[in-house]
């Protein structure tokens, strides 16, 4: 928790009056309050008062030490890569990185640039944009999805980036040997011809 600069850790001063030094106990309690906001539900919410709503792991330059009932959790950074979450069980046991969080990026061309993405829980994450689509020419037209190893996919979600307008219709073509490698997209039934901008993110399993 980070406490705002609002905060002053000098009130009340010893010699002053409860009436001197309500307005700055109020703003000192107030920032509190507001600091804890930070990934916390709010202090006065009646179900989750308190509670954590994303935890932020410091990077730390080695791992933790644990004792009997303990464990940790903790990010490190590796070389070549970014930083990873690690775990170490009780009683100072080994420690194993849990994620292998890396940004992967394909050859780009003119027209498209495609990343992807693994995340635990077998998830695989394709995002990228298409650029400049011409309808036109090629209604509907088929979308490679790099590397071809999406064994099941879970959503989709294409959206128009340089206009105002329904987004395309997009599905699945069948699968080749249990991998769904290939995506469908059709133009909206208002669309503009030509130079539609697509971002796309698609999550699947492998």
């Amino acid at each position: 928790m980070t406490v705002t600069p609002d905060y002053s850790p000098n009130e009340p001063q010893p010699n002053d009056s409860l009436g001197e030094s309500q307005p700055n106990f109020l703003n000192n309690f107030q920032s509190l309050y507001d600091a804890f906001l930070k990934n916390h539900v709010s202090l006065d919410d009646v179900a989750l008062g308190g509670k954590h709503k994303v935890v932020q792991l410091l990077e730390q330059p080695k791992a933790f030490e644990t004792g009997p009932g303990e464990f940790s959790i903790y990010a490190k950074n590796l070389n070549r890569q970014t930083n990873q979450i690690f775990m170490r069980y009780q009683g100072n046991g080994t420690e194993f990185q849990y994620t292998n969080y890396q940004l992967y990026s394909l050859p780009p061309d003119p027209f498209t640039a495609r990343f992807f993405t693994f995340l635990p829980g077998k998830l695989l994450v394709y995002f990228g944009f298409i650029l400049n689509i011409n309808f036109g020419n090629s209604n509907p037209f088929s979308y490679q999805l790099l590397p071809p190893i999406a064994k099941n996919i879970i959503t989709m979600n294409f959206c128009i980036a340089n206009s105002i307008g329904h987004p395309p219709i997009v599905e699945l073509e069948p699968a080749e040997n249990n991998v769904f490698s290939k995506i469908l997209i059709t133009a909206p039934t208002t669309f503009i011809p030509t130079g539609l901008d697509l971002f796309y993110v698609i999550v699947a399993n492998i």
